[in-house]
């Protein structure tokens, strides 16, 4: 606590003096938010970093068409599909399986997904599935 400031409390108290003018702490304004440009950002994703990825997925993982794990899925043991395709390995996308190697190392695959932003991530995953064996 500021020494002086006690001394002219104490003077008010007793009467003495008048209160000093003590000036109002300074208001701070909040910074403006920055308005998005209209210019769209131009991303451009190296040709060696869509190639690594391609490679990795050509690699590490299978498309199977649907009626051909519908088809494995019948002529299995299996009684329930959510259980063959855990122990398969099988991811459902839509119009498509993908069968992940089980040995696929997610550290090399988070470091190529790292190079590539994430709005692009469609685009490629969609040229990826057309890509003809």
């Amino acid at each position: 606590m500021d020494i002086n400031r006690l001394k002219d409390t104490c003077r008010i108290l007793k009467g003495n003096t008048e209160p000093p003018q003590i000036p109002a702490p300074p208001i701070t304004m909040p910074k403006p938010i920055p308005k998005p440009s209209d210019e769209p950002e131009t991303i451009e994703i190296g040709r060696i970093h869509t190639e690594n990825i391609l490679n990795f997925t050509d690699i590490w993982t299978d498309v199977i068409e649907v009626d051909d794990v519908e088809a494995q899925f019948k002529d299995s043991d299996y009684d329930s599909l959510p259980v063959f395709m855990d122990d398969n390995h099988l991811y459902n996308l839509g119009f498509f399986y993908v069968k992940i190697n089980p040995r696929c190392s997610p550290l090399e695959f988070l470091g190529l997904l790292v190079m590539i932003p994430f709005e692009r991530l469609q685009t490629l995953a969609w040229r990826v599935s057309r890509t003809p064996p």
